[in-house]
């Protein structure tokens, strides 16, 4: 699965190819994965409108819209988003192409299926439940690379949980962004068994893992 790096590099790779551009038409090739509105509004939604920017929170992308709506995109464990000239023949589990306004497809590409689309509304900020927005969004810690998140906070963050070091680092309501692979690879780095409880760290052990 993508993990906040990959889809970090995904946010950088497409911003200056979207920014600025607009959506002219888009193809829903397989309805279910439009997930927030019904397909032909969301359909209806977004043809028009100019793409502001690209934003990441956790796993997530997220497409700012000059309606107000945010397209939200979670690529799970095999989404892919292809930026590509509009001949280029379709790769199959082709489910969405976003047709832009200079002739290039943005494409929705997802081999296992898990993944999805949602566009939310700017009635997202009164009531974020009602408006659609998905519960993993809504609930996201903090973000590893924030100026907020400090060794301080780690460690206060640590020492109020029992539960075993590796799966706290795989709650994204703990932390925004990190999978298996990230986790494993700062634990070993940091010499932290997984199965440690989270409160038995010592201060130089929060430290090699901050």
């Amino acid at each position: 699965m993508p993990e906040l790096p990959e889809v970090e590099t995904v946010r950088r790779t497409l911003l200056d190819r979207l920014s600025g551009r607009t959506i002219a038409d888009v193809d829903i090739l397989a309805p279910k994965f439009i997930k927030t509105p019904s397909p032909e509004e969301f359909h209806h939604r977004v043809i028009g409108a100019r793409i502001e920017g690209l934003r990441r929170r956790g796993k997530y992308l997220i497409i700012d819209l000059s309606t107000g709506d945010e397209l939200v995109i979670h690529l799970k464990m095999a989404g892919r988003l292809l930026y590509m000239p509009a001949g280029e023949p379709l790769v199959k589990h082709t489910h969405v192409i976003f047709r832009l306004d200079n002739g290039d497809h943005l494409r929705y590409v997802d081999l296992r299926h898990f993944g999805g689309l949602h566009l939310l509304g700017p009635e997202r900020e009164g009531d974020p439940e009602r408006a659609g927005v998905p519960q993993g969004l809504r609930t996201l810690g903090p973000e590893p690379l924030t100026p907020s998140f400090t060794p301080d906070y780690l460690r206060d963050s640590l020492a109020r949980r029992k539960t075993r070091i590796k799966p706290l680092l795989l709650d994204q309501t703990f932390i925004a962004g990190l999978g298996n692979i990230y986790a494993d690879e700062c634990l070993f780095e940091a010499g932290i068994h997984p199965e440690r409880p989270a409160s038995s760290l010592t201060g130089e052990e929060v430290e090699r893992l901050y």
